[in-house]
């Protein structure tokens, strides 16, 4: 069976993509600050702090991973461009 993690995962893009995923036969794992909708397993997870990041892969106790959808992200109208957002507006030092 193929695995996935999908970031963001509980936000209106990362949900659809959970549910394609799923529908598609895949094991999915949603790492969001947020609980899904989904059926997908949920694992609270901070990705703009890596220690949240590292407990997360160590709750999932997976040992190998097929697909990873990077969608958690902060992008927005009030964030300005992406590609000028600096390191410390990625962890949420604004």
């Amino acid at each position: 069976m193929k695995r996935a993690i999908v970031t963001g995962g509980a936000g209106l893009i990362g949900t659809g993509v959970v549910e394609t995923l799923l529908e598609s036969g895949w094991t999915v794992a949603c790492f969001d600050i947020e609980e899904s909708t989904t059926k997908a397993r949920d694992i609270h997870c901070d990705v703009s702090d890596e220690t949240s990041v590292a407990q997360a892969f160590k709750q999932l106790g997976w040992d190998g991973l097929d697909l990873l959808v990077n969608n958690a992200g902060i992008a927005g109208p009030d964030n300005g461009p992406i590609h000028e957002l600096s390191l410390a507006n990625w962890q949420g030092d604004r």
